[in-house]
């Protein structure tokens, strides 16, 4: 018998309509519990940014599967146990200015 676990969803996507209700759908169809969820828009940027914690059994292989076929182009997701640091396409990327005088 398998034992529940925790788990954290992180989406990173163009933003567009719906994007929620995609990501909670295939979450409620693999019967995880949404235990916490987070999400924001940089209207500057128009990038989605979603932090979803989840407790259930999972199946990392077609959970991912279908989030990938359900999400947009150029969406990244990633999925680790609660407690994990996130990898590094979550870090800010540094910028560099160049004033020209």
């Amino acid at each position: 018998m398998h034992s529940l676990q925790r788990k954290v969803l992180r989406t990173i996507c163009p933003d567009q309509k719906g994007l929620i209700a995609r990501i909670t759908n295939i979450c409620y169809k693999h019967e995880l519990n949404i235990v916490q969820n987070n999400e924001f828009v940089d209207h500057r940027t128009g990038r989605f940014f979603m932090r979803t914690e989840l407790e259930g059994i999972f199946n990392d292989v077609t959970l991912l599967a279908d989030l990938d076929s359900a999400l947009p182009e150029g969406s990244v997701r990633e999925l680790n146990p609660a407690g994990v640091a996130a990898s590094s396409f979550w870090s800010p990327k540094k910028r560099i200015v160049w004033a020209i005088c």
